[in-house]
């Protein structure tokens, strides 16, 4: 149904699992790169739209470029992969539960199944634990910016621009590292990908004829 509220634009709500289904295996008709993948929360962020990556990020890119993204590193997610982090995320999931314990009392969002996914990409990244904590802050600071919980400093935006510059200096200074020094991590895999022959504009950015809607 077309949804309208406290954005400038409206836009269609798929709320039927065949529908959406249709939608998410259809990207020349409903493209993840003409804005980001998070819709904005007032219409004073709807800039950030055109900010976030959108066209360039591998969530929010369509095919050929997806594709090409991809490959860089999908055998990482194969199953066979990710089974040997079984143990290690055990560890993890205990360590988190074990961290209530001494406050008797948490939140099982912000606590457990908000760090746990990123403590597990952390660990695959091989990121430094004692940077875990700051890069949780962040990635809070990407999304829940106009949370005073998660703010930053400055208004809503600019507390989120800091969040994005936060991460994405970190972990590129970490991978042109890697560049030099590889080892088995993702972080390494991402840091030695080449892009292949540039594309042409058609397949990056989809026609003005493709609506948002």
């Amino acid at each position: 149904h077309w949804t309208t509220g406290r954005l400038s634009f409206g836009f269609w709500s798929l709320t039927r699992h065949e529908d959406v289904l249709a939608a998410y295996c259809d990207w020349e008709t409903f493209s993840s790169q003409l804005n980001t993948n998070i819709l904005p929360s007032s219409i004073e962020t709807e800039s950030l739209s055109t900010q976030s990556g959108a066209g360039e990020m591998l969530s929010m890119t369509d095919n050929p470029l997806h594709d090409a993204m991809r490959r860089a590193f999908h055998h990482r997610f194969l199953h066979s992969a990710v089974a040997a982090f079984e143990q290690r995320g055990r560890q993890l999931v205990d360590r988190l539960i074990d961290e209530l314990g001494p406050r008797g009392e948490g939140d099982l969002v912000t606590d457990i199944a908000l760090k746990l996914p990123m403590h597990f990409i952390f660990e695959m990244m091989e990121i430094p634990e004692s940077r875990w904590e700051e890069m949780v802050r962040l990635s809070n600071g990407t999304i829940r910016y106009e949370d005073p919980e998660f703010n930053l400093g400055g208004s809503p935006l600019e507390s989120r621009q800091r969040a994005f510059g936060g991460i994405f200096d970190y972990t590129l200074g970490l991978a042109l590292q890697r560049r030099d020094h590889p080892g088995d991590d993702l972080l390494s895999m991402l840091g030695a990908a080449r892009r292949q022959p540039a594309l042409p504009e058609s397949a990056r950015a989809p026609a003005q004829a493709r609506t948002q809607h």
